[in-house]
């Protein structure tokens, strides 16, 4: 008699029914065994040690790819997503925020690779430049009237500067520098549609999370919900927007795949509504100068500029009204004397701001009155001035006359032969990529330029508040020249290996 064969179908499925049974039977005790350690962990350690092994996956994850996490770091301090959990969940903790784990943990990355593999980050001496600049201002703090403030400002700036090094050190790849371009259109993309659909249906009691923050502002007797964003200022979220602009409109000019161009399109639309939604003069002004640039400098076809023309016509149908009667209040300054015609009292301010700060450069032209202490000045000039009424501590409308009043003519020179070597070293890397004929990350170079221009014509009358999202600018910027070399030595290699074959 012939055996049973034991892989019928019927003994399959028994076989199959018992197993399942054993495995659910597993999972069960498995279940009751990690509820019994998550209580008991927070319990004991209290609940927000739960967060641990999250923290730790993500570690693992950055630690096998670094330009996840460099992405994942730059998005969360460009849109200033800490602020916004400090404010909205003061309960929280500080350390858990999501850009200091992801900066701890890149540090240890880049300390171990350092020591342990003996890694040199590419491009290090463009960005040691940053310890010239760092060493004027800090000789700019001690030397204020009020050296505290001066240090406590200094110690900012230094650990903003620590962000472009990161970025430095781990952006060496084309794929690296992609991987963030589009992590900063995904992530304006995100936080633009929030702000876009608040004021579309007018539901101001609802911030979304902290994502949609709005202001008060009035007008000629108007008053408007001005967006603001993560940030909670109108006039950086505008700028903060108008990097990611040419960007967008870059990749809907030239991306191959027409899924990836529609996401660049709802980009730029977003994007832009969202700075019209700001109610920002500075980020029209400099909205048009931006892409006027981009527009002027790349030259592009005549099919993609008839297609930006119709998506500008269109965009402008949603500019609102009392944002075109804000924008007319900037025809004030056409007056041979404004002081004497300006009746908005934001003008008005900004001018007193602007006003002391060029009087305390002129009595103190080489150092100025100390790094951060503008402030404490501004009133004894604000008086004489007459055309400001508040007595509050403020700051010049402008970074540049910030710098000029507080740090002198000395530190101003140094600022500017630094930003002048990140464009020269953005020019550079275009040069390169074309050089290669690596066209399209020649044009996301020409792009990032010109929002980079963008952002820098935005200081000529913004303070330089919110000074971490500009630090990792320029880690960026610094970055593409050393992309750019890279991608060139890896095809001389290329080259040369071939050549050897073949002989």
């Amino acid at each position: 008699m012939k055996p049973e064969n034991l892989f019928t179908p019927s003994s399959l499925s028994d076989r199959t029914s018992v197993q399942s049974n054993i495995l659910s039977g597993i999972f069960f005790v498995l279940a009751i065994a990690a509820g019994i350690v998550v209580a008991f962990v927070g319990g004991e350690f209290g609940w927000i040690s739960l967060f641990a092994l999250p923290a730790l996956v993500v570690g693992i994850a950055i630690l096998l790819q670094p330009d996840f996490g460099v992405a994942a770091f730059a998005v969360v301090v460009y849109i200033q997503l800490n602020r916004a959990i400090s404010i909205y969940y003061p309960g929280f903790p500080t350390y858990l925020s999501p850009a200091y784990p992801l900066l701890g943990a890149l540090l240890f990355l880049l300390i171990w690779r350092l020591f342990i593999y003996g890694d040199r980050p590419e491009g290090w001496k463009r960005a040691s430049m940053i310890f010239v600049l760092m060493a004027f201002w800090l000789f700019s703090a001690i030397t204020a009237d009020d050296s505290a403030l001066g240090l406590i400002k200094f110690q900012k700036y230094v650990e903003n500067s620590l962000f472009a090094f990161v970025i430095v050190f781990f952006v060496q790849r084309p794929t690296s520098l992609r991987r963030i371009i589009w992590s900063f259109l995904a992530a304006g993309i995100f936080t633009a549609i929030l702000t876009v659909f608040q004021n579309l249906t007018s539901t101001y009691a609802n911030n979304y999370g902290g994502f949609a923050q709005w202001e008060y502002s009035s007008t000629n007797g108007t008053t408007n919900y001005r967006a603001a964003g993560l940030y909670g200022n109108a006039n950086a979220y505008a700028q903060s927007l108008i990097v990611l602009v040419p960007l967008a409109l870059d990749r809907l000019w030239h991306e191959k795949r027409t899924f990836i161009r529609l996401i660049a399109a709802l980009a730029l639309v977003s994007c832009t509504l969202a700075i019209f939604f700001t109610y920002s003069r500075n980020g029209f002004v400099t909205l048009i100068f931006t892409l006027g640039f981009l527009i002027a400098i790349r030259r592009p076809n005549i099919m993609p500029l008839m297609i930006t023309g119709v998506l500008a016509l269109l965009l402008l149908q949603f500019l609102p009204t009392t944002y075109l009667s804000r924008l007319s209040t900037l025809f004030q300054f056409s007056s041979s004397n404004p002081t004497s015609v300006v009746s908005d009292q934001s003008f008005r301010g900004r001018m007193s701001e602007n006003i002391a700060a060029w009087q305390m450069f002129q009595d103190n032209p080489l150092f100025g009155v100390g790094l951060d202490n503008f402030e404490v000045n501004y009133q004894d000039y604000s008086r004489k001035i007459g055309l400001d009424s508040r007595r509050t501590a403020r700051a010049p409308a402008s970074l540049y006359l910030e710098i000029l009043s507080e740090q002198g003519l000395l530190d101003k020179a140094i600022f500017f032969i630094f930003i002048a070597m990140v464009f020269r070293s953005l020019w550079n890397a275009k040069r390169i990529f074309t050089l290669l004929e690596m066209e399209d990350d020649a044009h996301i170079t020409l792009a990032f330029l010109s929002g980079l221009l963008g952002y820098m014509f935005f200081y000529i009358s913004k303070s330089g508040s919110y000074s971490n999202a500009f630090w990792i600018l320029l880690g960026i910027a610094l970055s593409f020249e050393q992309v750019a070399k890279n991608s060139r030595i890896e095809q001389q290699e290329i080259r040369q290996d071939a050549l050897q074959r073949y002989q």
